[in-house]
């Protein structure tokens, strides 16, 4: 609106994870430049309650859910209700029809295919993926753009370089403790 006062939510599930802290500086500058000013919640807060509760009571024009949980289908009726249309909420989502509001979707894919392709560009044949967690619709497309790229290069997929991961830091040493492990002869060269 461009107006003075006008404010916008941003509710994520974990607000310390690096992936959302850039999206956080994208968001504010974008709305900073349409006259908004942006307030940042956690999900592990108060999960729907904490959007249903900014929208219903005027706090926020609107809501950019950075989670791809999906709100509770009542809580979305009172929405719709509420605003005598689609409520203003915005989200993202890894695979199309996940969430009942407008979202933009994310490539998965492409860009592991890419990730590992320069990895390949630059002499490495022998590469290991850490994965996401299993619960998560971005596993599989990530790994199969970095099986992709492998396969177009010619060059094999390991079941050993294929790890369990999350986005964690704890996840991350217990891949290298596992790798460490392995000694230097069977150590890939990326990861």
């Amino acid at each position: 609106k461009g107006e003075e006062g006008n404010k916008g939510g941003v509710v994520a599930s974990n607000i310390g994870n690096i992936f959302y802290s850039k999206m956080f500086q994208g968001v504010q500058v974008r709305a900073e430049e349409n006259g908004y000013s942006v307030i940042i919640s956690s999900r592990a807060s108060g999960p729907e309650h904490t959007v249903l509760e900014r929208l219903r009571t005027g706090r926020v024009d609107g809501v950019i859910v950075l989670d791809p949980t999906p709100l509770a289908e009542t809580d979305l009726d009172f929405l719709e209700t509420f605003y005598r249309q689609t409520p203003p909420i915005v989200g993202f989502s890894e695979k199309p029809g996940l969430l009942p509001y407008p979202h933009i979707l994310v490539d998965n894919f492409r860009p592991s295919y890419e990730m590992t392709r320069y990895l390949i560009d630059l002499g490495h044949r022998d590469i290991a993926v850490v994965q996401a967690p299993d619960y998560l619709p971005v596993r599989l497309e990530r790994l199969g753009g970095f099986q992709k790229a492998m396969r177009d290069a010619g060059l094999p997929v390991r079941d050993a370089n294929i790890f369990d991961g999350g986005f964690e830091s704890p996840a991350g040493h217990e891949v290298a403790r596992q790798l460490l492990e392995r000694g230097r002869a069977d150590m890939p060269t990326a990861i």
